[in-house]
C-alpha cells in the first residue's frame, strides 16, 4: 500500500516536471524526460547494464581409475554470455517502456501548442492597439 502511494506521488511529480519543462521558452527542455525514457528503454532492451555476475565453467574428467578430476576453465560475465535475446522480447521491452513516453510527448506538444497560441493571441492584441 505504501509503495503504491509512493509510486503515484513519484508519477505525479514526473508529470508536473514534464509540464513545467514543456512550458519553458527553450523547446529542448520539454524533450529531456522523453529522451531519458527512450534511452533507458534501449538500455533495458539490449541489456547493456553490466551485471557483475560471474559464471564459472568447470570441466570434469574421469580418469581410468574412476577418479573424477575437475578443473576450472574460465570466469566470464553473464552480460557477455547471455545470447537469449529475441526480436520479440526486444520489441516488447521497447514498446512497453515507451508507453509512458507517448504520454510525455503528448504533454510536450499540448503545452507547446498552447504556448504558441497564447503568443499569437498576444501579437494580435498588440497589433489591434496600434
Amino acid at each position: 500500500m505504501v509503495r503504491t502511494i509512493i509510486g503515484v506521488i513519484i508519477l505525479i511529480a514526473i508529470i508536473r516536471l514534464q509540464i513545467l519543462l514543456s512550458k519553458k521558452d527553450n523547446k529542448l527542455f520539454g524533450l529531456i524526460i522523453p529522451i531519458i525514457i527512450f534511452a533507458s528503454s534501449l538500455i533495458f532492451a539490449f541489456g547493456f547494464i553490466p551485471t557483475h555476475n560471474k559464471i564459472e565453467t568447470t570441466q570434469s574428467v574421469m580418469t581410468e581409475t574412476g577418479k573424477v578430476v575437475e578443473s576450472s576453465s574460465d570466469k566470464t560475465s553473464t552480460a557477455l554470455r547471455d545470447h537469449s535475446l529475441t526480436t520479440t522480447s526486444i520489441v516488447y521491452t521497447i514498446v512497453s517502456i515507451n508507453a509512458g513516453n507517448f504520454v510525455m510527448l503528448g504533454i510536450y506538444f499540448y503545452c507547446r501548442h498552447k504556448k504558441s497560441t497564447h503568443a499569437e493571441l498576444k501579437r494580435m492584441k498588440a497589433k489591434e492597439l496600434f
